[in-house]
């Protein structure tokens, strides 16, 4: 039964989009609930494909090579459920978010279809699908980017359709050669390549580097990262939060099927490629923190951040051991959350103030507390002070990187997850302690109260306290991490 829930979890919100377009809503609060009850029938979707189990099945064959067929693993619904559980939340914060807002239609048929085509890269059964999947996300997401279509968002919406383009045209090269050499069309563990792939070494090299960069660049890898930093700040902050928190995760997913389902980890493993991949992850790593650093518009500061906490992930995949990857895995749900807090945090804000500068932000958690707790919260989880959920994830790829075959590169890259960590602390909690402590020459008499409503709320709520619950009883996620990094190594 899980092959009919997978499915689900694709066509639900694509057919829910046709919905949300054609059907005559007669207030918005009938429009919210039908697109509520889209986002939770996808999420419950994801849900059942864990209770079946695994399966595949084809969908079309073009040819006897190259077929449209999806796959239920462990892989796949760990990151479908961890996708629309971030889709479902954020998609009940844009409620109050954009209910001023005159294009909500056009917003929510695009964030339906996102989701759908997110699913239908979480459970391709090959490359090509993953491709094809992966493809027609930015093509839907990118209207998310470019919604507000002031000047500033149509150039962010550009930048991202050039970066996309460019990093897909990479990844389609290595598709092209892979295929070619395939001995089977289904993702494995032990790689599809057939022995005549690795006749020539250096060229196979060469092509899976290329791959990866190309998939890279959806996850913000060094040097097609800038996209991040023009998308983020213009899209509004639901599309934001999905953004950072789960469509930069499918340059992760893709990552992982090339590297260890269509190459395979033996391969790989103390090739030149690993070592460079590792010093691009680390380079990510440090710009994103030290920039972020440098920049005081709240949700580019974040975007910035974005850059360098992924960085984390991928630094835990190119590390190529269990514990690293482990590691990786328990930062994509920390980050998520954080990130996803966070930016609709920032949301939050700048709706009730208008104000974007870290440094206008005086006293903002006097006048919406809870905004800026679930805020604080979550900057304590990117900064990876204990017990919150970053100090698991990152205490984990501590320990992966000090086990990697080289002492040299695995204590170079501890110290920079180190400097990075007091970076993170150097750009977040100024504006929690602000916002918090304005200090005695602040005008207290001029506080309102002006924090968001429920709506508003509620997700970050959410998620602030899913975040912390899994962080001090970490042992099921940990468990789960360290499962799927046995399935693989």
């Amino acid at each position: 039964m899980s092959y009919i829930a997978a499915l689900c979890a694709v066509v639900v919100p694509v057919s829910g989009s046709f919905g949300a377009v054609f059907a005559k809503f007669k207030s918005d609060k009938k429009r919210n609930i039908y697109i509520l009850i889209v986002l939770a029938a996808t999420a419950a979707a994801s849900v059942f494909c864990a209770i079946g189990g695994k399966s595949s099945f084809t969908v079309l064959s073009v040819t006897s090579s190259l077929t449209i067929a999806f796959s239920v693993d462990e892989l796949s619904i760990f990151f479908s459920v961890f996708s629309c559980s971030i889709w479902l939340l954020a998609g009940i914060y844009s409620f109050g978010y954009m209910s001023h807002d005159a294009k909500q239609k056009r917003f929510y048929v695009f964030y339906l279809m996102t989701l759908g085509v997110i699913n239908g890269i979480v459970f391709s059964a090959n490359l090509f699908t993953l491709y094809i999947f992966y493809e027609a996300m930015t093509l839907l997401s990118f209207p998310l980017v470019m919604h507000e279509q002031t000047g500033e968002a149509i150039a962010a919406g550009k930048k991202y359709l050039i970066y996309s383009f460019i990093g897909a045209a990479l990844a389609l090269i290595g598709i092209f050669y892979f295929y070619n050499y395939s001995a089977g069309t289904t993702f494995s563990v032990s790689g599809v390549l057939s022995a005549a792939a690795f006749e020539n070494k250096n060229m196979l090299l060469a092509v899976y580097f290329i791959t990866i960069i190309g998939f890279g660049c959806k996850a913000g890898l060094f040097p097609l990262h800038s996209w991040l930093t023009a998308a983020h700040p213009q899209a509004p902050s639901p599309a934001s939060a999905v953004l950072s928190g789960v469509i930069t995760k499918m340059g992760v997913f893709a990552i992982i099927r090339t590297t260890f389902y269509v190459v395979g980890v033996d391969f790989v493993r103390g090739e030149w490629v690993q070592t460079t991949l590792i010093i691009l992850a680390m380079a990510s790593i440090l710009i994103g923190s030290v920039i972020a650093f440098r920049t005081f518009k709240l949700k580019k500061r974040l975007a910035y951040s974005s850059i360098s906490q992924v960085s984390y992930v991928l630094l835990g995949i190119f590390l190529l051991n269990e514990t690293a990857f482990a590691a990786a895995l328990l930062q994509v749900i920390f980050h998520g959350i954080a990130k996803s807090v966070l930016f609709m945090c920032a949301g939050s804000i700048i709706t009730q103030t208008g104000k974007t500068d870290v440094n206008d932000m005086r006293g903002i958690g006097k006048e919406m507390k809870t905004t800026m707790l679930c805020f604080a919260a979550a900057s304590l989880s990117l900064i990876g002070i204990p017990p919150m959920g970053g100090f698991v994830s990152k205490g984990y790829l501590v320990m992966g990187a000090l086990s990697f075959s080289s002492e040299i590169i695995g204590y170079i890259a501890s110290a920079l997850l180190m400097l990075s960590a007091l970076f993170t602390a150097g750009y977040l909690l100024p504006v929690s302690v602000n916002g918090f402590f304005p200090g005695d020459d602040y005008e207290y008499r001029s506080l309102k109260k002006i924090d968001v409503g429920f709506i508003m709320k509620f997700s970050p709520v959410v998620l602030t306290l899913a975040g912390i619950a899994i962080a001090v009883y970490p042992h099921m996620l940990i468990s789960l991490a360290q499962t799927l990094a046995l399935r693989i190594f």
